[in-house]
C-alpha cells in the first residue's frame, strides 16, 4: 500500500499516524516547504516543492511519483488549498491515484461559506447573522448592518484567501469597531483577494459564554454517513495565523444538531469527509463552516477510536462499511495537559482529570512508533514548549476558550 499526503502540517501528520497505526505503512508527504511536525517524523517521507500548487508542475510531480508504485497510491489532501488543487486536477490524477472528494459542484458550494450558508438557509439549519462584503459594497452602512460590535470578519473562500498572503494575515478577525473592520477588509482586498468577506454577529462575548464544537462526518461513495465524532473544544490556539485552530478537544455523544447535519449531508449526496465547526451560546447553536476535508485536529478521531485511514481505504475501494456513530469519550490535546488543565473551570478540570486517571487522554505526539529517534523526541519537547508559550502570550491579547 502506498499513501501520498498533500501538505506537511499537523493535518498531514494526523493522517500519517492513522495510516501507520492501522496499516503499518509509511506515508509520503508532498508539501511546499518543510514543516518540523512532519520533516522530523520517522513515519513519513517528506518531499518539498515550492511550486506544488501550480497545476502543471504539481500534477507532473505526482504522476511521476505514481509511476514508481506497483499499484495506485491513496491520495489525501490536507488543507483547503490542496483540496482545491486536487479538485481542479481530479480527472488527470484519477488515472494514477485513488482519492475521495465530493462532486466538483458540491465541493464549490460547501467550500465557499457564502454559498454554504445558502444551502443551510434552504434546509432551515442555523448559522450566524451574516453580512456579505465585497470590494463593491464596502460601505459604512454595510459594516453597520451586522449589528453591535465586536464582530467577526473572515474570508468566504479560504483557499482563495490563503493564496494571497500578506503581513498580519490571520484565519479570522474580531474587529472592535466598524472602522477597524473597514481597515482589515481593505487590507485583505489590497492583497489581491477576489472573493467575498463575511461580517458576522459574534456568538457569545469576549469574556466567554460560547462553546465551540467540531463535528467530523465520514461519508461513503454512496453519500451515506458511516462514521462521525462530535468534539467540544476546550482550548483554541491564539497565536497569529493559527487563531481558531483547536488545541484540546473533549469528545461528546452525537446531539440533535449532529443528527440534522447527517440528514442534510445525505440529502445533498455528499461524499468524503465533512469537518463542521459549530458555535453555541444561550441563544442556540450556529453552524460556522464546513471544510471538505479532515481538520488539523483530526487526530481526535483516533483518540475516540475511529480510524480515518480505515474509512478512507474502505470507502475508496467501495467496500461495505457498517454505520457506526459510537465513539470513545476522551480528551485529545496538541499541547501537554499540564499547560492548560489548571486553567479549566472546576467542572471541566475534574472531568479531564478523571479521564486522565482512566487513561482516556491522548496527546497528539504520543504515538510510540513516531518517537524512535532522538531528533524526534527533542523536536516534540521543543514544539510543546513553543506552542504553550504562544498560547499564553496570545491569551493576554485575545479571548481563549477555557470553558470558564
Amino acid at each position: 500500500m502506498k499513501v501520498v499526503l498533500l501538505g506537511g502540517d499537523l493535518n498531514a501528520y494526523a493522517v500519517a499516524v492513522s495510516f501507520h497505526e492501522t496499516f503499518g505503512v509509511k506515508s509520503t508527504v508532498f508539501c511546499r516547504y518543510p514543516c518540523g511536525i512532519t520533516s522530523t517524523s520517522p513515519i513519513v517521507d517528506v518531499k518539498t516543492e515550492p511550486r506544488l500548487l501550480d497545476d502543471g508542475i504539481g500534477t507532473e510531480i505526482l504522476l511521476r511519483y505514481a509511476k514508481t508504485a506497483s499499484e495506485k497510491p491513496y491520495l489525501v489532501a490536507c488543507g483547503d488549498w490542496y483540496v482545491s488543487f486536487l479538485d481542479r486536477n481530479r480527472e488527470r490524477l484519477s488515472a494514477a491515484y485513488r482519492f475521495l472528494l465530493p462532486s466538483h459542484e458540491l465541493l464549490l458550494q460547501v467550500a465557499d461559506k457564502r454559498r454554504f450558508y445558502e444551502l443551510l438557509e434552504k434546509e432551515g439549519l442555523p448559522y450566524p447573522k451574516t453580512v456579505i462584503l465585497s470590494k463593491e459594497n464596502l460601505t459604512l452602512s454595510a459594516l453597520l448592518s451586522v449589528g453591535e460590535y465586536p464582530a467577526v470578519l473572515k474570508p468566504s473562500n479560504s483557499a482563495m484567501y490563503y493564496a494571497r498572503p500578506f503581513e498580519g494575515m490571520e484565519k479570522v478577525y474580531f474587529p472592535q469597531t466598524p472602522k477597524e473592520a473597514l481597515s482589515i477588509a481593505e487590507k485583505i482586498f489590497a492583497a489581491g483577494y477576489e472573493g467575498d468577506l463575511l461580517l458576522q454577529k459574534r456568538i457569545g462575548t469576549e469574556s466567554g459564554g460560547a462553546v465551540a464544537r467540531t463535528l467530523t462526518l465520514l461519508c461513503d461513495t454512496e453519500g451515506s454517513v458511516r462514521r462521525g465524532v462530535l468534539g467540544e473544544v476546550l482550548i483554541e490556539e491564539t497565536a497569529p495565523g493559527a487563531r481558531g485552530n483547536y488545541a484540546a478537544i473533549l469528545t461528546r455523544p452525537p446531539d440533535a444538531l449532529t443528527c440534522r447535519l447527517i440528514s442534510f449531508l445525505e440529502r445533498i449526496g455528499y461524499t468524503g469527509i465533512a469537518n463542521i465547526d459549530i458555535l453555541s451560546d444561550e441563544s442556540g447553536s450556529y453552524i460556522l463552516e464546513l471544510n471538505p476535508r479532515q481538520g488539523r485536529s483530526s487526530d481526535y478521531l483516533r483518540a475516540a477510536g475511529v480510524s480515518l485511514a480505515k474509512f478512507l481505504v474502505n470507502a475508496i475501494d467501495r467496500q461495505k462499511i457498517a454505520t457506526d456513530l459510537s465513539s470513545r469519550v476522551c480528551v485529545w490535546h496538541a499541547i501537554p495537559l499540564c499547560f492548560f488543565v489548571r486553567r479549566l473551570s472546576p467542572e471541566y478540570k475534574r472531568l479531564v482529570e478523571n479521564l486522565k486517571k482512566h487513561r482516556r487522554t491522548t496527546y497528539a505526539f504520543s504515538y510510540k512508533e513516531d518517537r524512535t529517534t532522538l531528533e524526534r523526541r527533542l523536536y516534540i519537547r521543543v514544539h510543546a514548549v513553543r506552542r504553550a508559550a504562544a498560547l499564553w502570550k496570545g491569551r493576554k491579547k485575545h479571548e481563549a476558550h477555557w470553558c470558564e
